[in-house]
Parts: C-alpha cells; sequence; structure tokens
C-alpha cells in the first residue's frame, strides 16, 4: 500500500512538469 503521502508528492512534481512545460511553451 503507498502511502497518500507518496501519491501526493508524486502528483505535484508530475503537475510541475506539465505546467513547467506549458510555460516554457507560452514564452
Amino acid at each position: 500500500v503507498v502511502p497518500s503521502i507518496a501519491i501526493a508528492f508524486v502528483t505535484y512534481e508530475i503537475v510541475k512538469d506539465v505546467l513547467g512545460v506549458e510555460m516554457r511553451i507560452s514564452d
């Protein structure tokens, strides 16, 4: 069983990467 904290951390990392890519594209 994966702790919810680990899931939240991974989700945060993925969202951060996606937002970072979108910001670079908009520039």
